[in-house]
């Protein structure tokens, strides 16, 4: 469906956007810092591995379970949002017909189809609402820095409106809960069977554990990368 913005997101965009182009510099390094995944990503993956590897050595298996959990989650929250941005189709405020000449040519677009929800939001909402089963004081750090680190500058650019982190929000609840109501009782003791003291894939298991905690890091580019490298050879071959 394509559909519009509320008045209220084309209301905090124009806002937003009186407060570009006074300093290039600051624009230019908000935007860098989104797309190297400095704000965001690495913070959130970061404290995934803290927490996986400081279980490991007390040997705190809940812990380890939640943050099986929190990965599947992860990827249910990926799945929502990809199946979410195929019913909801709208440009993101520097690609709106009427918006994006509120945005300096120096801010590069952005390059997905429709802005609609908030891929980043619903991922690092789902691993910040595991965290604070486990690590309440960080956990609540996290939820704060989905909010400033990760949808204000996202908004700031132009490549999110209000109702984009609305629904990533919403998306991360939903995919976090499933996780720990449907899977972690059904799917993650099969995955500590992999990961523990007598299991010969233990050492394998642990790699991906922290390759999957990566990919969290970078919101599954590399994944993305891969399906879009299968699609291509497929029509190659397959024309």
């Amino acid at each position: 469906m394509h559909l519009s913005p509320t008045p209220i997101d084309i209301w905090i965009v124009t806002n937003l956007a009186r407060l570009l182009g006074r300093f290039p510099i600051f624009d230019r390094g908000i935007q860098s810092a989104v797309g190297h995944h400095v704000l965001g990503g690495f913070w959130f993956a970061a404290s995934l591995f803290v927490i996986w590897m400081q279980a490991a050595r007390g040997g705190h298996t809940g812990e380890r379970r939640r943050i099986l959990t929190i990965l599947l989650g992860s990827v249910l929250a990926s799945v929502l949002v990809l199946v979410t941005s195929m019913l909801v189709v709208w440009p993101s405020p520097n690609q709106h017909p009427t918006l994006s000449r509120l945005f300096p040519r120096y801010l590069y677009d952005n390059p997905n189809h429709t802005s609609f929800p908030s891929a980043s939001t619903a991922l690092y909402s789902c691993v910040a609402l595991g965290v604070m089963s486990v690590r309440r004081r960080l956990g609540w750090t996290l939820l704060a820095s989905v909010v400033l680190l990760v949808a204000l500058p996202r908004m700031y650019v132009g490549g999110h409106y209000l109702s984009d982190v609305v629904a990533g929000l919403v998306l991360g609840l939903v995919s976090y809960i499933g996780a720990r109501c449907l899977l972690e009782a059904r799917v993650v003791p099969v995955a500590e069977r992999f990961l523990s003291e007598e299991s010969r894939f233990r050492v394998l298991g642990e790699l991906l554990v922290f390759a999957w905690i990566w990919q969290v890091a970078v919101e599954f580019r590399e994944v993305v990368w891969g399906k879009n490298s299968l699609e291509y050879l497929f029509h190659y071959f397959i024309p």
